[in-house]
């Protein structure tokens, strides 16, 4: 779900380093190295940017990117998965005919992992990988970042694109910080936040 849906759910970070001088070409630049890349593979997960209004075209542009003061871009994050349950029956019957073929009782722990991995191998081929989809904006004369998603796999996979493609750290923005970060010179406010616990805020 993007920022141009009915409804919204966001993640909020601040960005804590500088900017280049030359921002917009040089963060083009970047995005290219991580454009989403569709290949042949057995890849679980693979996340990279798409234009956040074309999801699943990987042709960027500086102009797709740019917003007055913002950046925006998509993230796609392909996931292929083998369900456990799966896996295990098919690994059982792997182990019973390798048992019965090589007149076994059992099976080593290495016959074992080398069942399980080549399986799991196998079965990863015959899926299709499935597209989870987001968007984020950046505010770049202000530093916020907005991730619109609250799913920790799509959150954890955008903080270590964001950084693997700025090389820049997100700083993960929660209301004990935010609020911290409004009284900022008013005493009587910061005093009386010093007497709430950061924990029942986060």
């Amino acid at each position: 779900m993007g920022f141009s849906a009915n409804a919204l759910t966001l993640t909020r970070y601040k960005v804590i380093d500088s900017l280049p001088q030359d921002f917009w070409n040089w963060a083009h630049e970047r995005v290219l190295e991580y454009v989403f890349q569709e290949r042949d593979g057995l890849d679980e997960y693979r996340a990279g940017w798409t234009p956040f209004d074309r999801p699943f075209q990987t042709d960027i542009s500086l102009t797709d990117i740019s917003f007055a003061e913002f950046l925006v871009l998509g993230m796609r994050m392909d996931v292929r998965r083998v369900p456990a349950t799966v896996l295990k029956k098919y690994c059982a019957l792997e182990e019973e005919r390798v048992k019965k073929e090589r007149g076994l009782q059992r099976l080593s722990k290495k016959m074992l992992t080398e069942i399980r991995d080549n399986m799991r191998l196998q079965l990863l081929s015959k899926t299709v990988p499935v597209p989870h989809l987001t968007d984020f904006l950046w505010d770049i004369q202000g530093g916020d970042v907005f991730l619109f998603s609250r799913q920790d796999r799509l959150r954890a996979a955008f903080e270590d694109l964001f950084k693997a493609t700025f090389d820049m750290v997100l700083r993960p923005v929660v209301p004990y910080s935010l609020a911290v970060s409004l009284t900022q010179g008013n005493e009587e406010r910061l005093k009386a936040l010093e007497e709430v616990t950061a924990s029942a805020w986060i």
